[in-house]
């Protein structure tokens, strides 16, 4: 996996909104917005192509490794044969040959240990992604319904341009503040779903810090 894949990855996901909201037109923040999302979709391509690639050389190490282990257990039976028929001249380049393959297992294993290492991360990044992009999603669709909120009440309500010009700023600050780490905009619904989610965790991570008191008791 290449750095730069792996600061591209961080940089989307703790990406502060502030920043970009201070170098673009606030009349173009839908577009931004979904420009956003589409950054993160090409980040998912390539940290996905990276995952799969880690995947193979692990293995094709570990398949080398078994082709290996077969040579080695040839070379016995061969050095055996050998030795049978009076040839040590044969048996100790067949055993030579035995240690040569042997320190190349080491080798393959620090193969396979790394690529799993690797895709660990991989799936992370993904995991990260992912969740980044729900919730740019739900801060989009949040910003294209105070959008369409907002242009029904000017039907009704005269506004100034300063004014309409601060409501979407605010509308847009809103529903993007989940990227700047602060909490976002969710319906009431959601809120309270999420602190009954939290209530039930919290209950069973009680019931189980006693659980392991009574056992220690």
């Amino acid at each position: 996996m290449s750095e730069t894949l792996f600061v591209r990855v961080k940089r989307i996901v703790s990406a502060n909104i502030n920043d970009v909201v201070d170098n673009m037109e606030k009349a173009q923040a839908e577009i931004v917005m979904k420009e956003a999302i589409r950054e993160v979709d090409r980040a998912t391509d390539e940290v996905r192509a990276e995952l799969g690639k880690a995947m193979a050389k692990g293995h094709h190490a570990n398949s080398t490794i078994e082709q290996t282990k077969k040579k080695i257990a040839d070379l016995s039976d061969k050095a055996k044969f050998a030795i049978e028929q009076k040839r040590d001249d044969l048996a100790e380049a067949a055993l030579a040959r035995q240690i040569d393959l042997e320190a190349q297992i080491p080798v393959l294993d620090s193969v396979i240990a790394d690529a799993k290492t690797e895709q660990g991360k991989l799936e992370e990044f993904l995991a990260a992604l992912n969740g980044r992009k729900r919730e740019m999603q739900a801060d989009l669709k949040s910003f294209e319904e105070a959008r369409i909120a907002n242009a029904a009440d000017a039907a009704n309500i005269t506004n100034t341009t300063g004014d309409r010009v601060n409501k979407a700023e605010a509308v847009f600050d809103r529903a993007m503040k989940s990227a700047s780490g602060l909490e976002a905009v969710r319906t009431p619904g959601t809120v309270v779903k999420i602190a009954e989610l939290e209530q039930l965790a919290r209950a069973r991570s009680i019931a189980d810090r006693l659980a392991d008191l009574k056992k220690s008791a």
